[in-house]
């Protein structure tokens, strides 16, 4: 590096370099999550492994695993028990995760679960339970003669004549759970209620009791991610109670279900007092069972191994009867301290137990006490960041790491026993394996995980990209090559091969646009005009509504016309490929560039604008990666002269620029992903679930989401570009505080706006050929923006929408003149609004009226206050964007100009707290950006 590149970091971005290396820790988290395993050089890696009698010992849970893996068919059940570990979900989860990954597993069930909430408990975050009545609680923990435990060793009981329990699938991880059959497990001879069974959607098609086991199943037409279970009493006079001890929900699609059961303070000896366990597990049938049992024996003060021996020896006696061929893992006790203190040197007594006990029971062994590093690691785990204050206990972060290092054993086992019959190994990645599988995919593609802001790969292609951007900044023909290499390996990265088609489209239109340039008559420049605007909106068209349209003709003539993909018919004929010739896949962000390009050819066409002095500027400008996918549309007039300027970021740029990376991906993360995740996804999937209530703050909530997506978006995109010397345009200015539609298309996606209004309402007339004339072309440009949204009658209904208030405001205008209030204006435009963001995320036009239902006519306003508690930390996101809009903006850009302004550790420090609050609501997966679709 010369010494002009050293002078460039010492004194003109010395700052900015260094904050952009302190800004890629922000999504770590995402490429070490549970798919990595992570090292620490106080656990034996060594150790982790399944210690097994011989190949019989798995032989019946690897087979059923195999089966599904080779032919994706049956179901393949997991069960663990165990005791606190295990009963908040964190570790079982982590491996769960694993399972589904790993092995493709889709629209799964949920299996055997607990409703801890109603025992007032904690317990797994994957599901969610919604009841009524008074229920009393018994542990398994607590010996009573009085009662009979099931597997879950807990019974929840209640005398109310009249009770529900709703279940429902929350999505908190990448999981979908669905499910058509119910089973209910309560005490048996407990007959004095009639259960009922209901789910949205569906009916149910058949029901069957167990009077010995103490079951009741129901059977749906169609799955659903809720359930609802009705218990009314039968004689209301009859006080014995109902009691519950868990539910089963399943399906009958094929994968692999990993359940979980545990009781807090539960030791071996108390699994014993469960009458109904051996029972319920034979009638569950689990292929895998896991038991975590020995932490509260070994911490019981007066520990006999021997009774130990005894208590754990029947116990497997009795479950081995009932489940005979059930493969059965055995975990031993971690290190762990007494009164975080004396270590608790039973665990060596308790292991040496289990070992013998496997050996004598056909067990696999997995020895945690040895993996984690043997007698007082707990220590050294807890110094790390992994283990609890209390040194029995871990936090979710140590949990995750038990949850993988327990797949990883149960992998490579699994791998072992099945060596020559696949290729593909599913062993989870070791973390000294990351830099080489990192630079095995650098030049690969997947479009479940494309390249995007809130996606730690973008941040590492970021600071590659500043690293060689140090040696080209100031050179300006050298920085365009850069940057335009860069941007198409980035639209690789997040569209695949579709990048030919981005240089295609650049290629066209830069010689069409000298072509038109230097035509002599206005004849030849229109004829290449249209060339341009046939060949990219036939692209267009080709790829976003072939389909569409093709099934409205099928429609009204009912034909069965198919549309066919030339590019695959080419290439099938040409290189011999095997492409599917009738799928269409939608290449990333066409709708973006596609009017970036055309917006280029018209300026030219109307000599607003010179075409660029080369391919390499105007190839830069087409594919310039911040923008390039989502927007903001560009403009050629606002952005080629920049490429012709050094760079210059002055102080106030740079805090400008990190001011606005840092609250776009506030908003994406904290806001947008949370509130999708946690409660709108809920209520669209599933409306007549909700009260109208609900309903009503779903549609707020999908207002917010919507935006704190795509602003978010545009901010990052914006700040990311000021960062490499560029500027874009605003593409939102709190656009919810409009007092008008008119005013909220000056607000919101404004790139897109002006675009609209320049190249097709301007042209079409705009509104010099009379008020008719003007409203016709207000319609007609909203209805076809509604149609660049998306390839379904449900966009073009939003735009027409859209266009027909325009044309009413205008109408209104011109005729009335009366202006109402503002505070009326804007509580009118944003629920006009809302309304209509309907049509983007329902699934159809029976869920919207649904929805409306609920609102008009169940409503629930006397539990209001019952819903915001419920759902507080979701209302309060939800009342922060909005407030935010609130916010002036002569204080937003003061802000934006006091980041340029602080020093270095005080900006690091701002940017550490951003970053833990984007950890603390950063969902299990990568959440896309809503207008990726588009």
């Amino acid at each position: 590096m010369n010494l002009k590149n050293w002078k460039y970091i010492r004194q003109i971005n010395r700052r900015k370099f260094i904050f952009l290396f302190f800004l890629l820790p922000l999504f770590s988290f995402a490429q070490h999550g549970v798919d990595t395993l992570w090292r620490f050089n106080f656990i034996d890696y060594s150790a982790n492994k399944l210690l097994v009698k011989d190949s019989s010992t798995m032989e019946n849970f690897y087979n059923k695993l195999w089966n599904y893996e080779a032919q994706h068919a049956g179901q393949v059940k997991i069960l663990h028990i165990g005791d606190s570990h295990v009963q908040a979900g964190f570790w079982s989860a982590s491996t769960r995760e694993l399972f589904h990954e790993h092995f493709n597993c889709g629209t799964i069930a949920r299996g055997l679960v607990f409703p801890y909430s109603m025992a007032n408990s904690n317990g797994p975050l994957n599901y969610g339970i919604r009841f009524n009545g008074n229920w009393t609680t018994q542990r398994c923990i607590y010996p009573d003669s009085t009662c009979d435990w099931g597997l879950s060793g807990i019974n929840i009981s209640s005398t109310d004549d009249s009770l529900f329990v709703k279940v429902w699938c929350n999505n908190r991880t990448f999981d979908n759970y669905y499910h058509n059959k119910l089973t209910v497990l309560f005490q048996p001879n407990n007959f004095s209620r009639i259960l009922s069974a209901t789910s949205i959607g569906s009916i149910v098609v058949s029901t069957k009791i167990d009077s010995v086991l103490g079951a009741q199943t129901f059977v749906f037409d169609k799955i659903s991610d809720t359930l609802i279970l009705h218990i009314i009493k039968k004689d209301t006079a009859n006080h014995t109670p109902f009691v519950l001890q868990g539910l089963i929900l399943e399906n009958n699609i094929p994968g692999i279900i990993y359940s979980e059961l545990g009781i807090n303070g539960a030791k071996v000896s108390s699994f014993q007092t469960c009458k109904s366990l051996t029972k319920q597990a034979k009638f569950y049938n689990p292929d895998l069972l896991i038991l975590s049992l020995g932490t509260n024996d070994i911490f019981a003060p007066h520990f006999s191994d021997s009774l130990f021996y005894h208590q754990y020896d029947s116990l497997l006696t009795s479950i081995r009867k009932a489940l005979p061929f059930t493969n059965i893992i055995l975990t031993t006790p971690s290190d762990l301290k007494r009164n975080r203190k004396t270590t608790v040197k039973e665990s060596l007594l308790a292991r040496r137990v289990i070992i013998a006990l496997a050996k004598k029971h056909n067990c696999a062994v997995w020895d945690l006490l040895k993996i984690m590093g043997g007698m007082e690691s707990m220590d050294k785990w807890y110094a790390a960041g992994l283990g609890n204050s209390d040194k029995v206990h871990f936090n979710d972060k140590g949990y995750q790491l038990q949850g993988m290092l327990l797949y990883d054993a149960i992998a490579k086992s699994y791998d072992d026993h099945t060596k020559g019959w696949k290729v593909q190994k599913v062993i989870v990645k070791d973390e000294n394996e990351f830099p080489a599988l990192l630079l095995k995919n650098i030049f690969t593609t997947n479009p479940e995980d494309p390249m995007i802001f809130s996606n730690f790969s973008f941040w590492i292609f970021f600071l590659v990209l500043i690293l060689g951007y140090l040696f080209v900044y100031n050179k300006l023909k050298a920085r365009s090559i850069y940057l335009m290499l860069f941007s198409l390996f980035f639209y690789y990265k997040s569209g695949g091969f579709f990048f030919a088609l981005l240089i295609f489209s650049t290629l066209l239109d830069y010689y069409l646009s000298l072509k038109i340039f230097s035509a002599k008559s206005k004849v030849a420049k229109t004829t290449l005009l249209i060339v341009s605007l046939f060949v990219n909106l036939g692209l267009l068209a080709f790829f976003k509504y072939a389909h569409f349209f093709a099934d409205i003709v099928n429609s009204v003539f009912h034909s069965h016309i198919s549309p066919i993909n030339f590019f695959h018919a080419f290439s099938n004929s040409l290189f011999g490929t095997q492409w599917d010739i009738y799928e269409i896949i939608l290449p990333v962000g066409i709708s973006f560039f596609t009017f970036q390009t055309l917006s280029y050819t018209i300026d030219v066409y109307y000599g607003n604008i010179k075409p660029a002095d080369d391919i390499w500027d105007f190839g830069f400008f087409i594919s310039f990666f911040p923008q390039l996918v989502a927007g903001p549309i560009v403009r050629a007039a606002d952005f080629l002269p920049q490429i012709k300027q050094k760079y210059n970021v002055s102080q106030e740029d740079f805090g400008r620029a990190v001011f606005l990376i840092l609250t776009g991906l506030i908003k994406k993360i904290v806001i947008s992903d949370f509130i999708s995740v946690n409660f709108v996804d809920r209520v669209f999937d599933n409306p007549l679930n909700y009260s109208g209530f609900e309903n009503l703050m779903g549609i707020y909530g999908y207002a917010v989401q919507i935006y704190c997506d795509f602003s978010g978006y545009s901010d990052i995109a914006i700040g990311v570009a000021i960062l490499l010397g560029f500027h874009l345009p605003i593409n939102f200015n709190a656009p919810y505080i409009a007092t008008s539609i008119t005013d909220f298309w000056r607000r919101w996606h404004i790139s897109l706006s002006t675009w609209l209004k320049d190249y097709l309402y301007i042209p079409l007339g705009g509104n010099r050929k009379g008020k008719i004339r003007t409203y016709f072309n207000l319609v007609l440009t909203m209805l076809i923006g509604g149609l660049w949204h998306g390839a379904a009658f449900k966009f073009i209904f939003w735009g027409g929408l859209h266009g027909g208030m325009l044309a009413i405001e205008k109408f209104w205008k011109d005729k009335i003149g009366w202006k109402m209030p503002k505070i009326l204006g804007v509580l009118l435009t944003f629920h006009f609004v809302a309304a209509c963001w309907i049509l983007f995320r329902a699934k159809n036009m029976e869920d919207i009226q649904r929805m409306f239902s609920q609102i008009f006519n169940h409503f629930e306003e006397q539990r209001i206050m019952e819903y915001i508690q419920y759902y507080k930390l979701v209302f309060v996101l939800i009342l922060l964007a909005f407030g935010a809009h609130a916010f002036p903006t002569a204080w937003e850009k003061k802000i934006e100009i006091s980041f340029g302004k602080l020093n270095l550790p005080f900006l690091s420090v701002i940017t550490t707290l951003a970053i833990v609050l984007i950890f603390q609501f950063k969902t299990a997966g990568i959440q896309p950006f809503i207008y990726f679709q588009f």
